[in-house]
């Protein structure tokens, strides 16, 4: 089973918040400084990558098997998985790249 768009994903980025800046606002004539928020990495179920990449839980589950895919987490001895965000994402750039690397060189 395939995804809708093969293994060339398409990336949106719904849901991903990195550090940005955040106006604070001192009341003790501090005045306006920034502070940046702290990025907090996410655990992601399949079906949150299910609907990431547009594709279903068995297409997640075969790249997975056949170590196209990050393999994720096994919580507490159960069958229960779960990616972090920042090592998904990590991955879908390393995909870019390799394609990019792919096109350069045709």
């Amino acid at each position: 089973m395939r995804c809708g768009f093969g293994m060339n994903i398409a990336i949106y980025m719904c849901g991903l918040s990195m550090a940005e800046p955040k106006k604070h606002q001192g009341g003790s004539g501090m005045g306006k400084t920034q502070r940046k928020r702290e990025y907090r990495d996410r655990f992601l179920t399949i079906q949150d990558l299910a609907e990431m990449f547009h594709c279903s839980k068995n297409t997640i589950y075969d790249w997975v098997g056949r170590n196209l895919f990050p393999q994720g987490l096994r919580l507490a001895n159960s069958r229960t998985r779960r990616w972090l965000e920042s090592e998904v994402w990590e991955w879908v750039k390393n995909q870019q790249a390799e394609q990019e690397r792919k096109r350069s060189s045709e």
